[in-house]
């Protein structure tokens, strides 16, 4: 969210996600890790490194939000993005969501 003050979101989220896929980055890193080498590398390269930036981080100015959120959204087992839901129902990402098959299953379009 602090990336998203200043209209840096998407790159900073494909920035990481890329940077996993290419083994830069580990999800299971250490957060100290993984914060250093957000604080860096990885949001320098991005143009982020204002003094606004640096106190939205280390003030934790949306610790709450991101808390409330987490809060709200693991009763529904949504734990990423993409969520999808249909007829009350999340579909699985990787067997329905982005399968053709899956999906029209999911959405009852399957009969054979």
């Amino acid at each position: 969210y602090c990336a998203l003050a200043e209209n840096k979101f998407f790159d900073v989220k494909n920035t990481i996600h890329q940077d996993i896929s290419n083994g830069l980055l580990s999800e299971g890193l250490p957060s100290f890790f993984l914060s250093t080498q957000l604080n860096n590398f990885i949001l320098p390269s991005l143009g982020l490194n204002s003094s606004s930036f640096a106190d939205c981080v280390n003030h934790g100015t949306y610790n709450d939000l991101m808390k409330y959120l987490d809060a709200q959204l693991k009763p529904l087992n949504i734990s990423g993005t993409p969520a999808v839901f249909v007829n009350g129902k999340i579909l699985d990402n990787q067997t329905q969501l982005f399968d053709e098959n899956g999906f029209k299953t999911a959405l009852g379009l399957n009969t054979v």
